[in-house]
């Protein structure tokens, strides 16, 4: 025999959806963080070709600079201040950019210190 509440018409409520709010704010971090992280990646890239640019560049170019500066050739002081130098130039600007895109991030997503 049919169960007696089976001839009876079938009322299913909708499931309840989720927060469209808490959705969007979760889909705009994520677009949010993927941007800082390209970001962070091209800033990676130009660096590391400055890098790679202040290595060999002059390292190619040392047997044409041969006089004298100071009393030592100048290849020299090129290898032993300039790169050093622009090493620590890099370093710096790039403490700098992330600084920036840290400060950024916190004040779009509303957080503080």
């Amino acid at each position: 025999m049919p169960h007696p509440a089976s001839n009876h018409p079938v009322s299913v409520a909708p499931a309840p959806s989720p927060s469209t709010s808490s959705h969007d704010i979760r889909t705009v971090q994520r677009r949010g963080q993927h941007r800082s992280w390209r970001a962070n990646g091209l800033q990676i890239t130009a660096l590391l070709l400055a890098w790679l640019a202040i290595t060999f560049i002059p390292a190619y170019f040392a047997r044409d600079l041969v006089f004298s500066f100071l009393g030592w050739p100048f290849s020299f002081w090129m290898a032993a201040y300039g790169a050093p130098f622009a090493y620590l130039i890099i370093i710096g600007l790039y403490a700098v950019l992330r600084n920036r895109a840290d400060r950024a991030a916190r004040d779009q997503t509303g957080g503080g210190d």
